[in-house]
Formats: C-alpha cells, structure tokens, sequence
C-alpha cells in the first residue's frame, strides 16, 4: 500500500476528496496545494478526523515543473510510494481570449495539462518499481469539467484543457 497523491487539496473539492478517501479506508495521504499553510490547516484537520492515518504533505505550483520535481524529491527522501493519483487541480480564466494575455494562457495550459500529466507520470513510475511488472491497481482519478465536453464562452483555454484531459485519460 503507498499514498494517494492529491493536487489541489486545499481547494473546496480537494478537502471533500481528501476526506472522502479516508473515509473509504485510504490512510495514506500526500497532498499538495500553493499553500503550505493551508496545508498544514488541512492536514491537522486530517488527523483529527482520522488519528491513524498518515497524512504527508509538500507545497507545490503545478505551473512550475522545478517545484513538482521539488515535490517528487522530498516523496523520494521520505520513501514513499504511491498507490494512487486524485488530480484536482486547476485553474480557469473567465474572459474573452483575446483578453487572456500570454502568461496567462500559459499558466492555465500549464496547471491543467502539462503540470496534471508530469504529476501522475512521477506518480505512476513510483508504483511500478519493477519495470515489467503489475503491482495491482493504481488508482486514479482526473477532475475535468463539463466545459471539457461543451466549451462554454469565456472559458476557451479551461475548456480546451479540460478536454485534453477527458481524452487523455
């Protein structure tokens, strides 16, 4: 058994994952948010909802591939391993596109794709220690949206990505 790994576990829906695993017997956690602090709040609330599990947890900007490695890094030193991937995560930009602006799209792209796919790639790879073998189930769970499905106005970048999430998993 290893950890669950959860991004965006501060959020509104990250909690209600994280505590939905622990309620379905996941004791392991790794959470990360862009708030270490936050963190911190949710980790204590963790235990004290469930004094036996192991909650562990790193900050981390998904936009920003040296602080998922960073994350990876600290998991590694620590020896964890993982047993599942809960991407909640992202971030969305309600205006029209031509307002968007380069770092804008670029950050969007990069939290909901780019940092959402390194992610549970670092996660899988650190269930199959063996190359060629299967250890069970890694368990996984990708939030998209219905904007994934049916792109909505003012939400072009968060619809695409969302729907490059959907065919990707």
């Amino acid at each position: 058994m290893g950890y669950y790994l959860v991004t965006g576990a501060t959020g509104v829906l990250g909690k209600e994952f994280c505590r939905g695993l622990l309620a379905g017997e996941r004791k392991e956690l790794f959470l990360t948010g862009r708030s270490e602090e936050k963190l911190a709040a949710l980790a204590a609330e963790l235990k004290e909802l469930c004094p036996d599990a192991k909650i562990a947890y790193k900050a981390c900007d998904l936009a920003d591939p040296v602080d998922i490695e960073d994350m990876f890094r600290y998991s590694d030193e620590r020896g964890m391993n993982f047993s599942g991937y809960f991407a909640i995560a992202g971030i969305d930009t309600q205006k029209a596109f031509r307002k968007y602006g380069e770092e804008k799209i670029i950050r969007q792209l990069r939290v909901n794709i780019e940092g959402n796919l390194l992610c549970f790639y670092k996660a899988l790879d650190r269930f199959y220690k063996e190359p060629d073998t299967t250890p069970g189930i890694f368990e996984t769970l990708i939030v998209s949206s219905m904007c994934g499905t049916v792109p909505i106005p003012y939400f072009s970048i968060y619809s695409a990505s969302k729907a490059f999430l959907i065919d990707f998993y």
